[in-house]
């Protein structure tokens, strides 16, 4: 190798750069376990606040038709 011919010893190289790597893919996959928790936090909020709205929304609209027929 080149590096080997200038004086420079490979092992140790390749040994840094393999905890590098090993270090990045950790983190990625910690990076990718909580955007999958996100997002599935994210789906179970948005269906709570869709199966709360419908209830509100038939009340509002049974308040509309009373109001109609008393002429409020």
């Amino acid at each position: 190798m080149c590096l080997s011919n200038v004086g420079l010893e490979v092992g140790p190289i390749i040994v840094g750069a393999g905890v590098i790597g090993l270090a990045v893919g950790f983190r990625a996959q910690t990076l990718v376990k909580d955007l999958i928790t996100g997002f599935l936090l994210f789906l179970r909020t948005n269906q709570t606040r869709r199966s709360l709205k419908k209830p509100f929304m038939l009340f509002r609209h049974a308040l509309s038709q009373r109001c109609r027929r008393c002429s409020c």
